[in-house]
């Protein structure tokens, strides 16, 4: 019986039309997937497409039982029909034409069903712009002087700030429409990269307290104007300015405002100059690349305050900015300042929620994760949509060490914001913290993307490719982020990398060049001291000790951090304290056991302790963790144990 259907299945054609069915199916496909896109059509269109041919594979099947191509025509196939057996090459030719014409016949129907049928709705895809969403670029600076770029840049701040708090409108985050600041691109551009359906740019003229502010609102798609308007007025008006612009976008994009200025979140202070200059210091906070940077915006958001004593938003710059140029230069003093005023911002205004993602990052900084958690969630609960906040929450569950649930939050970060540099960077650096250096590099490169002259993401980049053991990759990003903005990160990391490449020479200028920058920030004294105990030409007692003095320090401001008690424990031991450096590689160890850098630190403490046993157990938890095996080998201190390390985790 079985034997007797397969023969009739093959003198129906059945199988091989089968085969070239699938044939022709996988041409269509790879036509489709190939045009589709450049013009413009629709996702769900190719997918239509290829549902469309899946169902149709039974429905060829059974045509191609049911009936036959004859000399004569389409007949119906019956056990006795041969006609079609008369000629060999009719016969060859047979099998791809039937198939042929069941396909056309197939996707005839479906295109019918498509031009005829309510297609789906295409508003959102979650990699298309949504109608409702916009950028704002920053205002261009048309003073005579030009020295008006700070409060250009801080009321394109706060116009960020009012936009995101209409309901229904998502708002590009500033750092991603900073990114195109002075840049000469398309709109349409611009709008792609962000995943926006309209952009917002300006200019201001200010001269005095005189002001003239010219807005305009950018539809993506085509590049014209959907609304555009000049306003003439006094320093006085800009808060009246700021929500006459905030409406008048919520009209053109059709949506609902509330009937009154609440919903536009408005600043605490009614003080017209106080709010000048707070917009001035939020510029030049944003500008600020190096220590003496943020100075400005300090005695800006300073300025403020004279002015207005109770301006929380002020305050909680002025947080932001004291703790900016701590993390910057490790100077303590400044982590204490900044302390002070985002508690003194809390007191102002305890629901703004500017000052909670404050209060939420120093919180973090300090090891108090879980007051950070609560004030980020407490931000989130404020504003739900506020990106910031998501990361920031996202950073202080990494420090708890919950992992699913600091990813979770990053990736929500970048549902909202998929255009904001700093959201791809934080989910890098938790990749990296699990040892997933594929996953961190294609984030950090994203990253790049978004934003390509930001120097720490090519140094946080390089510095995967040296987790790898990539060097010549590594040094190629080092020299990218050099070359944008020399900073004391990136001459620390490309010194790492000539140290482990062997050249300790120019290692050692790399480190002096960092320290140079960054005097207070230990451990670049402490990779100098490195770079000196292998060249013997300089002091590295000298250098270590200065280290433990300044990572000391540091602990008061951070007392949990696990990392910086390695360090210590390494540089008492290069000072020859083996029973102070065993104990504090064993705290360290206590307070995270898991973390690969304490790991690789613990081995090199070991290691100078003389308990090789110790050192090779850690030291392949490290590489397991993610460090490379070379970098055993290429460590002056570590090379003798190279042989007992693991090749693979």
């Amino acid at each position: 019986m079985l034997t007797r259907f397969l023969a009739e299945l093959r003198r129906r054609h059945v199988l091989n039309v089968a085969v070239v069915y699938v044939v022709i199916a996988w041409v269509i496909i790879q036509v489709v997937t190939a045009i589709f896109p450049p013009l413009h059509i629709p996702d769900w269109a190719q997918t239509f497409i290829v549902v469309l041919l899946i169902i149709g594979f039974p429905v060829a099947l059974i045509l191609a039982w049911a009936f036959d191509i004859t000399p004569k025509g389409l007949v119906r196939d019956t056990a006795d029909s041969a006609v079609a057996e008369s000629s060999e090459i009719y016969r060859a030719g047979l099998d791809a034409r039937k198939s042929l014409l069941i396909t056309v016949l197939i996707l005839a129907v479906g295109v019918g069903l498509w031009l005829f049928l309510p297609q789906p709705d295409t508003d959102w895809t979650g990699t298309e712009p949504v109608a409702s969403s916009i950028a704002v670029l920053p205002f261009l600076d048309m003073s005579e002087a030009k020295d008006n770029e700070h409060f250009t840049d801080g009321l394109t701040e706060a116009l960020l700030h009012d936009l995101a708090n209409i309901p229904g409108l998502k708002v590009a985050a500033r750092t991603s429409s900073f990114a195109f600041k002075n840049q000469d691109l398309d709109i349409r551009t611009i709008g792609e990269t962000l995943g926006v359906a309209t952009v917002l740019e300006g200019s201001v003229r200010k001269s005095g307290d005189d002001l003239k502010i010219t807005a305009q609102l950018i539809n993506v798609d085509d590049g014209y104007h959907l609304w555009s308007e000049t306003y003439d007025a006094r320093m006085d008006d800009i808060f009246a300015i700021q929500e006459q612009i905030s409406r008048a976008i919520g009209e053109a994009l059709k949506i609902r405002l509330l009937p009154d200025s609440s919903g536009l979140g408005g600043p605490s202070t009614k003080d017209a100059g106080a709010y000048g200059l707070y917009l001035q210091g939020v510029g030049s906070l944003r500008a600020a690349e190096i220590a003496e940077d943020f100075d400005e915006a300090i005695d800006l958001f300073n300025q403020a305050l004279r002015r207005d004593p109770v301006f929380a938003e002020a305050e909680a710059g002025l947080c932001s900015a004291y703790w900016a140029k701590y993390e910057s230069t490790k100077d303590t003093d400044l982590a204490e300042s900044a302390l002070n005023t985002c508690d003194r911002a809390s007191v102002l205004d305890p629901d703004s929620v500017e000052v909670q993602i404050a209060l939420g990052g120093l919180y973090t900084g300090t090891g108090r994760t879980d007051f950070a958690i609560e004030t980020f969630n407490e931000a989130i609960r404020l504003a739900p949509d506020n990106d910031d906040a998501h990361r920031g929450l996202g950073i202080a569950l990494e420090q708890a060490r919950r992992w699913d649930e600091a990813e979770a939050s990053f990736r929500k970060a970048i549902d909202l914001n998929p255009g904001h540099w700093d959201n791809h960077t934080s989910l890098a650096i938790l990749f990296r913290r699990l040892g997933r250096l594929e996953d961190a590099i294609a984030a950090y490169q994203r990253s790049i993307d978004l934003n390509p002259d930001n120097p720490k993401s090519w140094s946080n980049l390089g510095g995967i490719h040296f987790m790898r053991g990539d060097f010549p990759q590594a040094a190629e990003a080092f020299s990218y982020s050099l070359a944008y903005n020399p900073t004391a990160l990136g001459y620390s990391n490309a010194g790492t990398n000539y140290y482990y490449a062997g050249n300790f020479v120019k290692s050692r200028e790399m480190f002096e060049k960092a320290v140079e920058l960054s005097p207070h920030d230990f451990r670049l004294v402490g990779n100098l001291a490195d770079a000196c105990q292998v060249l013997e030409d300089c002091d590295a007692g000298v250098y270590y000790s200065q280290a433990l003095g300044m990572a000391n320090d540091q602990l008061q401001v951070d007392p949990s951090d696990a990392g910086v008690v390695a360090l210590m424990a390494v540089y008492q031991a290069q000072l020859g304290n083996m029973e102070e450096a065993v104990r504090l590689i064993r705290r360290a160890r206590g307070r995270d056991a898991t973390n690969p850098d304490v790991l690789w630190n613990a081995g090199i403490t070991y290691a100078l302790v003389g308990d090789e046993q110790q050192a090779v157990r850690v030291l392949n938890a490290a590489v397991a963790a993610g460090y490379p095996r070379q970098l055993v080998a290429a460590d002056p201190t570590l090379a003798s144990l190279a042989d007992r390390i693991a090749t693979t985790h």
